[in-house]
C-alpha cells in the first residue's frame, strides 16, 4: 500500500461492496471510522511513492486512491513526483481533500485539466466532514514541466 511513510497501516476490512472504508496509521486504534461505521483493521506493509517508484527516472501516468490518504501522501512526496511524473489522477474523498490537493499540486508547476468535485450529501450531526461525501470525486493534472498549456 502506498503511504506517507514507510512501514506498516492498518488497512479496513470492509466488505467487497464498502469502497469506503479509509486506511489509518498504526499509532491509531478506531473501531468507528470517518463515516461512524463500526470498521475492522489489519496490519498492512505500506511504502512511500519514492520508495516504490526509486528506480523511474521518469513516468507518465500515475494514478492515485488511498481513500482519504492521498493529501498525505502528495504532502510528503509532492517534489519527488514534481521531478518526475507528468500526468497524475487523484481521487478525492471529500471537499476538504480537494482543496488541499489542488493547492499543493498548483504551487508545485501543476495544471488542473480537469476535475470532477466529490458530491456531499448534508445531514445533521455527521462524524466527520468527509462523512458526507456520497460520491468520490477526481482531478486530472498535468505537470508543466514536462508540457506548456495547449500543448
Amino acid at each position: 500500500m502506498i503511504w506517507d511513510e514507510d512501514g506498516d497501516a492498518l488497512f479496513p476490512t470492509t466488505g467487497i461492496a464498502d469502497s469506503g472504508g479509509q486506511a489509518i496509521d498504526t499509532d491509531k486504534s478506531a473501531s468507528v471510522d470517518y463515516r461512524g461505521a463500526d470498521t475492522a483493521h489489519v496490519r498492512v506493509p505500506a511504502v512511500t511513492l519514492e520508495t516504490l517508484l526509486k528506480d523511474k527516472s521518469l513516468i507518465d501516468f500515475v494514478h492515485i486512491d488511498i481513500q482519504g490518504a492521498e493529501f498525505n501522501v502528495l504532502n510528503r512526496s509532492v517534489g519527488f513526483v514534481s521531478e518526475r511524473v507528468k500526468f497524475m489522477m487523484v481521487a478525492t474523498h471529500s471537499r476538504l481533500l480537494e482543496g488541499a490537493i489542488q493547492s499543493i499540486l498548483f504551487d508545485n508547476g501543476w495544471f488542473l485539466e480537469r476535475e470532477e468535485v466529490a458530491h456531499v450529501v448534508p445531514r445533521p450531526n455527521p462524524p466527520s466532514i468527509e462523512a458526507l461525501t456520497w460520491r468520490d470525486g477526481g482531478q486530472v493534472w498535468r505537470n508543466l514541466r514536462f508540457s506548456e498549456i495547449g500543448s
